[in-house]
């Protein structure tokens, strides 16, 4: 009996030597961090009223700058004049980091030319769905959830 509990004794410090200095959370793996420049991506919404005009088809330009991701998407339309990175009720409260839209040019495959709203956002992480809030002409904020896809290599 005595040997025994040696054992267990000497086996319960064996195990607990290699799990030292192993967290018991898996650890997140960092993602490669894009090289500075101008990538196509893909721009995806929950939403077939809120998407990437057609003529992108789906996509964005999105440009890396010492490590800071800043995504130009141009929209269907007029109709979205700003967005919040977050819900809804946020983007009404004081000082909520709304952002405007810029006016774009789309030229569509039979030459005719068209107007639209296009949005500079930062984005934090590729690959990873975030929420969107954003402001339609009539005045309502709507909730929307958006990813931005990585550059395909």
């Amino acid at each position: 009996m005595k040997k025994f509990t040696v054992l267990l004794l000497v086996m319960i410090l064996i195990v607990s030597f290699a799990a030292c200095g192993k967290s018991a959370e898996p650890q997140k793996e960092e993602e490669p961090k894009l090289a500075d420049g101008e990538y196509v991506v893909k721009f995806n919404t929950d939403s077939s009223m809120f998407h990437a005009n057609e003529v992108d088809e789906g996509c964005g330009l999105l440009t890396v700058k010492d490590g800071k991701m800043v995504l130009f998407v141009r929209l269907a339309g007029t109709g979205v004049v700003k967005v919040f990175k977050g819900k809804a009720e946020d983007a009404q409260k004081e000082g909520a980091a709304v952002i405007d839209c810029v006016e774009a040019e789309v030229e569509y495959p039979d030459g005719m030319k068209d107007k639209v709203n296009a949005f500079y956002m930062e984005i934090d992480e590729l690959d990873t769905e975030f929420d969107l809030a954003i402001l339609g002409k009539k005045g309502t904020w709507y909730d929307h959830v958006v990813s931005v896809s990585s550059p395909e290599e």
